[in-house]
């Protein structure tokens, strides 16, 4: 199982073991929307990432309106896999950061 863990608009975790399509699926997702988010936006994050273990952790440090976007359509994808792979992944939000 995918566990998913949402923190405010800023922070997540994912710890991706599972069914090879959803996390495949997921893996895709997070690290695109942390890439584009580091590479491109250029927005100060702090990233541990253990691809061994199928662990990444993010917290977004600048106040960027566009990587808040980025990240809101990374839920938004993750929410639509779950739709479809309900066994597979769970996602849980917390409100604060």
């Amino acid at each position: 199982m995918i566990k998913v863990k949402i923190y405010g608009n800023s922070r997540f975790e994912v710890a991706s073991h599972g069914d090879e399509i959803v996390c495949a699926g997921v893996s895709a997702l997070t690290i695109t929307a942390v890439n584009f988010i580091q590479d491109r936006l250029g927005a100060e994050v702090d990233v541990n990432h253990d691809p061994k273990g199928g662990l990444i952790a993010f917290k977004l440090i600048d106040d960027d309106p566009q990587a808040h976007l980025i990240l809101e359509n990374l839920f938004y994808g993750l929410e639509l896999i779950k739709e479809t792979y309900p066994k597979d992944i769970k996602i849980r939000r917390y409100d604060y950061d």
